[in-house]
């Protein structure tokens, strides 16, 4: 199969492995379409997009801290409840 052939999806990563099962692709043409591709990274700009969900801050409950450790003895042993 020629690089010029060779479509988008078929170097596509998510089934790449698939493709190459098949015998749609091989390795080979995959390695030769990779390498002939332009280097973009001087037109390139670098951003930085902060992901939230992964830098949550851990939220306390109320301001005090005082009432926050259970005491087991003067809750006989039982949890705080929530």
């Amino acid at each position: 199969m020629s690089t010029k052939n060779l479509n988008d999806w078929l170097l596509d990563n998510r089934v790449r492995d698939r493709l190459i099962k098949a015998g749609a692709v091989s390795e080979k043409d995959i390695e030769k379409a990779i390498a002939a591709l332009p280097d973009l990274e001087s037109h390139c700009e670098t951003i930085s997009i902060p992901q939230p969900a992964l830098d949550l801050p851990e939220e306390d409950d109320d301001q005090d801290d005082d009432d926050d450790v259970v005491d087991a003895a003067a809750t006989n042993g039982a949890a705080e409840p929530a």
